[in-house]
């Protein structure tokens, strides 16, 4: 049995992390920008760039 938990809210993460364009920070070599880590810190969730 696969159980998956999220906390209520948590996709509410997801929307806002589409909203920031990763991939054109990405392409401007910013990996890692504030936005990222405040939306990180807010949802206790950890963003790993590949």
């Amino acid at each position: 049995m696969l159980v998956t938990y999220l906390p209520a809210g948590f996709e509410n993460f997801f929307r806002e992390i589409a909203s920031c364009n990763i991939e054109d920070l990405k392409k401007n070599g910013i990996e890692d920008p504030i936005l990222i880590q405040l939306l990180e810190k807010n949802y206790g969730a950890k963003v790993l760039f590949e």
